[in-house]
């Protein structure tokens, strides 16, 4: 079975990379699987910053959190022939293709996140996971974020996999996955979603503005 990766000029991959990549998922060929990994991020020289995800992360790689935050970023990702079958019966163009895969993953198979980092992230300009992480930074971009609520939404891509695996979805998934997709359609809806403690983000800062944009986003 044949195994795939997304290559980014930019980045830059240590020898072992792929082979790690292969062998967590190998045991897995019967069934779509992917690996994926944290990322060290990197200045135009590649001298060292940091790591993307800190220790003090909770990296959930389940169903629900699956709804509302990806980790899986496509730089990092590893994936079987399985998964990619899947994935090319709809891949929708508004939809990110590492989010994407990242639920066709989850919710049919199986996927792994390593904790270590076998790719080099390169930073520079406006990198969207290269950014300043300072306090005021990250309380200018969480503002902003408000009004473009309608946009790269959740809920939009939680509706687009709800109607592309509905038939292959148990009564129980296609609940949750609801919960997330037409949470604007009522005051209640909103309510369900704000108490779901599965549906959540890796950290509590990301998942305290994720519930306040539940809370202000138009019904």
């Amino acid at each position: 079975s044949g195994y795939y990766a997304f290559a980014d000029q930019d980045d830059v991959w240590l020898e072992n990379k792929l082979v790690i990549g292969v062998n967590k998922i190998r045991v897995y060929e019967n069934i779509p699987a992917f690996y994926c990994s944290n990322l060290k991020v990197v200045d135009e020289n590649l001298n060292y910053i940091r790591m993307l995800h800190s220790e003090k992360e909770n990296i959930h790689m389940s169903q629900e959190c699956a709804l509302v935050e990806n980790i899986s970023y496509g730089c990092t990702l590893v994936f079987n022939q399985k998964l990619r079958e899947i994935a090319e019966k709809n891949i929708p163009e508004h939809i990110s293709h590492d989010g994407w895969l990242n639920l066709i993953g989850l919710y049919f198979g199986k996927g792994i996140y390593d904790e270590e980092s076998y790719i080099l992230y390169r930073q520079h300009g406006n990198n969207v996971l290269g950014g300043d992480r300072s306090f005021i930074n990250t309380w200018r971009k969480r503002m902003r974020s408000f009004r473009n609520l309608n946009i790269h939404s959740r809920d939009i891509e939680a509706q687009e996999f709800l109607e592309t695996f509905y038939m292959e979805l148990s009564p129980q998934q296609i609940q949750v996955i609801s919960s997330v997709a037409f949470y604007r359609n009522s005051i209640l809806n909103k309510l369900c979603l704000l108490v779901n403690k599965k549906i959540k983000m890796t950290t509590f800062d990301r998942d305290f503005w994720y519930r306040v944009r539940i809370i202000c986003s138009n019904i």
